[in-house]
């Protein structure tokens, strides 16, 4: 009930977080957004990631934060929608490109997250070594 009720509210948390980074955009067509966002959410999963893996993180702290808060601020639907509609009104050619460079951001961010962790995680367990 616990990590149920965890996953609940950081997906809550995570859904009013992309609300209003979706509002604070201009008008624009071509889906910047969906490229900020889930660059975003993939560096902050995987920086959660790389700390929970070297350290002891209670499993509804890790499921809230996790699928909850970062899994409810990107979309997938939305990166599939916006390179359909970015094929049809643009070009393949933008297409692809929008694919490429949310794919490379994404995959970069979470390796740059990941290892961000796992520092952060290392220089806690230095800090309480040496009290």
């Amino acid at each position: 009930m616990k990590n149920s009720l965890f996953v609940a509210l950081g997906g809550a948390l995570g859904t009013l977080f992309r609300y209003i980074f979706n509002h604070l955009e201009y008008f624009t067509v071509f889906p910047y957004w969906t490229i900020a966002e889930n660059v975003i959410g993939s560096f902050l999963l995987a920086t959660l990631t790389g700390y929970v893996i070297t350290k002891k993180v209670p499993l509804h702290w890790r499921n809230g934060l996790g699928p909850g808060l970062c899994g409810s601020f990107t979309t997938m639907s939305t990166f599939a929608y916006d390179s359909v509609f970015v094929a049809e009104y643009f070009s393949i050619y933008f297409a692809s490109l929008y694919i490429s460079v949310s794919l490379l951001f994404g995959i970069t961010a979470a390796f740059a997250g990941l290892s961000l962790g796992k520092h952060i995680a290392c220089q806690r367990n230095k800090e309480v070594d040496s009290v």
